[in-house]
C-alpha cells in the first residue's frame, strides 16, 4: 500500500513539474510556398484521344504524295482521324513542356524556402544553445556549495571551541 501511495504520490510530482514548452509555432510563419499544380486550376483535360474525337471520323491509311501528283510539294495525306489525333498529343506534348517548365520553377522555389527555413533553423539552435549555456555561478555554484560548508563547519568548530574554553 506504501508503495503504491508513493508511486501516486512520485507520478503527481513529475506531472506537477511538466510544463508545456511549445505552445505556438516555433517559427510563426511557414517558409513553404502553398502547393501549387497546373491541374489545381480546375481544368479537367482528356486523357485519351477517344474522348475528343468524334467516333464517325473515317480513317485510311496514310498515303505518301509524291511531288507533282496535285500539288508542287511532297507530303502524306492523313485522314481527319489521324489529324485529330496529331492535335490532340502535339497539345499534350505543349502541355507537358509547360508542366515542365513549371515544375522545375516550382521545384527551385521549394529548394530555396527548405534552405532559407534550415538556415532559420540553425541560427534558432545556435540562440538556443547560447541561451542554455551555463554561467559562471552555475557552473561552480556546487564549488562554492562545498567551500562554504567546509568553512561554515570549521567555523562552528571554532566557536565550539573558543565558548569551551
Amino acid at each position: 500500500m506504501k508503495k503504491i501511495f508513493s508511486l501516486i504520490l512520485l507520478s503527481m510530482f513529475y506531472m506537477g513539474c511538466s510544463k508545456q514548452v511549445l505552445d505556438h509555432p516555433p517559427l510563426k510563419y511557414s517558409a513553404m510556398p502553398r502547393y501549387l499544380d497546373l491541374d489545381s486550376v480546375g481544368v479537367s483535360l482528356p486523357v485519351s484521344p477517344a474522348e475528343v474525337i468524334a467516333p464517325n471520323l473515317a480513317d485510311f491509311k496514310s498515303i505518301p504524295m509524291m511531288e507533282g501528283d496535285t500539288s508542287s510539294r511532297g507530303g502524306i495525306l492523313v485522314s481527319d482521324r489521324r489529324y485529330a489525333e496529331y492535335v490532340f498529343y502535339k497539345a499534350g506534348y505543349t502541355r507537358q513542356e509547360v508542366e515542365l517548365k513549371y515544375s522545375k520553377y516550382l521545384m527551385k522555389q521549394y529548394y530555396d524556402k527548405a534552405l532559407a527555413a534550415e538556415e532559420v533553423y540553425q541560427n534558432e539552435i545556435l540562440r538556443l544553445r547560447k541561451e542554455a549555456e551555463r554561467s559562471w555561478l552555475e557552473k561552480n555554484l556546487g564549488y562554492i556549495g562545498f567551500l562554504g560548508g567546509v568553512l561554515s563547519a570549521v567555523l562552528t568548530e571554532m566557536l565550539i571551541i573558543k565558548v569551551t574554553d
